[in-house]
C-alpha cells in the first residue's frame, strides 16, 4: 500500500502494522532524517525491515541545492541514528547500470 505523507510528522499509520519500509533517493533531501526514521521504528512489526537506496556519487549542482545530507556523509548518519532506534544495519555498495548505489537494510534486533 502507497502512503504519501509528509516524513517529518507523524505518519498517518498504526503502530506496529508494517513489514517493510523502502526508501529509495530519498533520504538524502530529508532534514530531519532522526524524526523519518523514528517513525518508521514506531510503524514497523517487530520482525520489520527498512530497505534504503541512494546513489553513492555526489548529485549534480541543481539537486544539491535541494540536499540536506551530501552522499558521502549520508551512509554514516543512516547507519548511526539506525542503531540508536534499536536496528542492525548493513551497508553494501554495487554498482548497477553503471551507477555505484547504497543499499543499506536495517533489521530490528530481536529483545
Amino acid at each position: 500500500k502507497r502512503i504519501q505523507a509528509n516524513t517529518e510528522h507523524t505518519l498517518p499509520i498504526k503502530e506496529n502494522s508494517v513489514d517493510a519500509i523502502v526508501a529509495v533517493f530519498l533520504c538524502n533531501y530529508i532534514e530531519r532524517l532522526d524524526i523519518l526514521l523514528s517513525e518508521c521504528r514506531r510503524v514497523l512489526k517487530k520482525d520489520g525491515k527498512i530497505i534504503i537506496v541512494q546513489s553513492a556519487a555526489e548529485v549534480d549542482n541543481y539537486h544539491s541545492l535541494l540536499e540536506k545530507h551530501p552522499a558521502k556523509e549520508l551512509s554514516l548518519i543512516l547507519r548511526t541514528i539506525l542503531n540508536e532506534l534499536g536496528f542492525n544495519v548493513k551497508i553494501d555498495v554495487k554498482d548497477v547500470d553503471k551507477k555505484s548505489l547504497v543499499f543499506i537494510i536495517a533489521s530490528l534486533l530481536q529483545k
